[in-house]
């Protein structure tokens, strides 16, 4: 746990209360806690070092529990992040909270409000003319 409160450079007391949740069978690693500062923290980290080795990490801060994660697959992947933001969140979609590109991929994530029945992912394939 050290390792990560201090590469997030997080004061030790400051994260008295958070946990760490190992997945050793997916290879992830959770950190609940109670701190939005220290969740925004710990999902800036990019690197941790152990011992005399560096690991590259990939963190975010996870959907709230009344949203739900949308893929949206064959985005023109040229589109910047003001562009995607501009086609997704306005006033004609306003259950979706936001949108985020996989990389350099054609594929983006987004996040939308729901209500309780609505399921926790949706997926969905676009298909462009040519």
């Amino acid at each position: 746990m050290q390792v990560f409160v201090r590469a997030a450079g997080i004061a030790p007391e400051a994260a008295k209360a958070d946990i760490i949740c190992p997945n050793v069978v997916q290879n992830i690693l959770v950190i609940a806690t109670p701190s939005q500062g220290n969740a925004e923290a710990y999902s800036k980290l990019q690197h941790i070092h152990l011992e005399s080795k560096s690991y590259a990490v990939a963190a975010y801060i996870a959907a709230p529990d009344n949203t739900s994660k949308g893929v949206v697959r064959g985005i023109d992947a040229s589109l910047s992040a003001t562009q995607l933001q501009e086609l997704f969140v306005n006033e004609r979609n306003p259950t979706i909270l936001e949108v985020k590109k996989i990389k350099t991929s054609q594929t983006v994530v987004r996040t939308i409000r729901r209500n309780a029945s609505a399921p926790p992912l949706v997926v969905t394939e676009v298909t462009t003319s040519a």
